[in-house]
Parts: C-alpha cells; structure tokens; sequence
C-alpha cells in the first residue's frame, strides 16, 4: 500500500476570512503555512496571497455545504501538493513587500 501524502492538511479557522484584507490580494497580508515535515527535516514554508485560500474555502462551502459557512464546523484546508508546489519555500510575496 502506498503512504505517500497527496495531500497537506491545516486548520485555517473561519475567522482567516473575516478580515476584507484575508479576502483580497492586497501585499499588506499574506499566509504562512508551515509543513514541518515530523520535525526530520528543515520545515517548507507556503506564502500565499490570501486569494488562494478564499478561493478554496468558497469551492468548499458551495460544494460540500450547500453555500451555508456555518455548517462547516472545522475549517481545514485540504491542497493537493501539487496545487501549493510554486509557493513552496518561494519568498517572493514577502520580499516584494518588504525588499530584499
């Protein structure tokens, strides 16, 4: 049988998207997702623009919850691996706001 992950798995909570900056892709707020790999190996680090993230939750909510955010009791976010593979310990959203 093959373990080989497909997957990531993060609790993002519900209030990630109660901010309008989480739900835009201003440069003032970004996402850090932190794989730390079973603490075996230096962590890989996502930086995101939060639009990846309310893309997703959206899909969810109209996909599995009918459109209703309140049914959806534990806010997990769920990527394939190959989905995140450009953010993958790619810095520069951060360096474009902050400089080298």
């Amino acid at each position: 049988m093959d373990r080989t992950p497909d997957h990531y798995e993060w609790d993002i909570g519900e209030h990630t998207f109660d901010n309008s900056e989480a739900n835009s892709d201003s440069p003032r707020f970004l996402i850090a997702l932190v794989d730390l790999r079973e603490f075996k190996q230096q962590p890989d680090v996502f930086v995101l623009p939060p639009s990846v993230l309310a893309v997703y939750a959206k899909k969810t909510i109209d996909e599995k919850y009918g459109g209703d955010r309140t049914k959806w009791k534990r806010w997990m976010y769920h990527p394939k691996i190959e989905d995140l593979a450009n953010f993958k310990n790619d810095w520069t959203p951060l360096l474009n706001v902050t400089g080298p």
